[in-house]
């Protein structure tokens, strides 16, 4: 996804971006970009917890 100044504006004003991509063998990419207020490590362990996805993301189906 690139940040473009007017999307890095509607994030910083508090909306949620997600871009979808349509992938071969029916996948779909999705990114995203959200302004979180905490530390980067604190954000980063959170997203990395696979096994307790659905705790903190409950529209996580699954996680491997």
């Amino acid at each position: 996804m690139t940040i473009t100044p007017e999307k890095r504006s509607r994030v910083m004003q508090g909306e949620i971006i997600i871009d979808l991509d349509w992938l071969p063998d029916g996948v779909i990419g999705a990114s995203g970009s959200v302004f979180i207020e905490a530390e980067p490590p604190v954000v980063w362990r959170m997203l990395t917890d696979y096994d307790h996805l659905h705790k903190t993301m409950p529209k996580v189906v699954s996680s491997r």
